[in-house]
């Protein structure tokens, strides 16, 4: 059975599991909606690009954001899979365990330096991403790819700084969005994002660059797609309080991307088996934080027979995950640090607070 997600209002369908990705640098590159004429320069391309995009966008702005990107009124990755003969379950465990083995082992690929990229710039670079998704209307889950291209290109590189930051940042969110969005992030938006710092050719080479390093390939095993997989999994049999549970499993992951320690020490899909974990525990749990036996067997059972994750792993990982969550309700500088998460969020926190109240758990 499909979760039961609402449309959202621009119509937007995420395709990072679908094999339907757009790329710049196709000779012959479809958009959905029709096939761009055959160039070869990539201004000549990013100029079809966005006269393409400029036909089918007709849209009016949102004066509040918050109202429309929530997890829930957003078509998840799998929505588009026609449910048939009771083999659902079957086919979601199929394409989980053919990404847990393209996942990259977890490595350090941050260091303190005077001009290096460190944690303290991430977070900010993280922040303001969260805000450009919200205003240019993306999907939900182009959020976590770019994060994922960032990340996977300083992993691979050590070439990003706090003088190209920008640069790279930029060009990350314009790859993603047109691997991700119907309507992809035209350049000239992307000029825009930068207050017109950047010009054209300078996003269009590092955008190639990028892109040439990660081998032309976009389709990670990200946090996202994981977190939706296993959702679907444990949603297919336990339907009770399921729009809280995605909520709040959302959230915490799109926080736990601002977790560095997090990022670096555990695999995607550990990370996202903690966020299921501690979303099915908090919405399930009584008043003094029990939950009952037949909830917590059937999450760690779904777990162990995906491969996901082990017992006393998921236990470390829900923890620094709880730790995280007290964090974001008591840290003042934290918070500081995260201004746009939270104004942009504040439905999921609200939701969230509410539940840990009921935990008698002062925030």
């Amino acid at each position: 059975m499909p979760l039961k997600i609402k449309q959202m209002k621009s119509k937007q369908l995420s395709s990072s599991v679908a094999s339907e990705s757009v790329s710049d640098f196709s000779s012959e590159l479809s958009l959905r909606s029709g096939k761009v004429p055959t160039v070869t320069k990539l201004e000549e391309l990013a100029s079809a690009i966005e006269q393409k995009s400029s036909e089918s966008e007709n849209q009016e702005e949102v004066e509040n954001p918050e109202e429309i990107h929530s997890p829930l009124e957003f078509k998840l990755d799998l929505s588009m899979i026609i449910q048939k003969n009771g083999k659902t379950e079957e086919f979601y465990n199929i394409v989980l365990q053919n990404y847990l083995g393209k996942q990259n082992k977890p490595i350090e690929y941050l260091f303190k330096d005077e001009n290096g990229f460190d944690d303290e710039e991430r977070i900010r670079f993280l922040n303001w991403l969260v805000e450009i998704t919200y205003a240019y209307q993306m999907n939900y889950s182009t959020f976590f790819i770019v994060c994922s291209i960032l990340d996977e290109f300083q992993k691979k590189t050590q070439n990003i700084s706090k003088d190209n930051l920008h640069l790279t940042g930029v060009s990350c969110i314009y790859l993603a969005s047109k691997f991700n969005d119907v309507i992809p992030l035209r350049l000239d938006q992307a000029i825009d994002i930068s207050h017109n710092r950047l010009g054209r050719t300078k996003i269009l080479q590092r955008e190639l660059e990028i892109f040439q390093c990660l081998d032309h390939s976009l389709n990670f095993s990200n946090g996202f797609l994981f977190l939706t997989l296993l959702l679907r999994l444990y949603l297919s049999k336990k339907k009770d309080k399921e729009n809280d549970i995605i909520e709040i499993a959302y959230f915490t992951l799109k926080l736990c991307c601002f977790d560095y320690e997090l990022q670096s020490k555990y695999y995607q899909s550990e990370i996202s088996a903690g966020c299921l974990s501690y979303a099915v525990m908090l919405v399930n749990s009584n008043d003094q934080g029990i939950v009952s036996e037949h909830i917590t067997t059937s999450l760690l059972h779904l777990l162990k027979s995906a491969n996901v994750v082990k017992d006393k792993q998921i236990v470390i990982v829900v923890k620094h995950i709880e730790g995280l969550i007290d964090k974001y309700f008591t840290d003042i500088q934290f918070k500081g640090k995260i201004q746009k998460l939270i104004e942009y969020n504040q439905t999921q926190t609200e939701l969230l607070k509410s539940y840990l109240q009921i935990r008698n758990i002062d925030q």
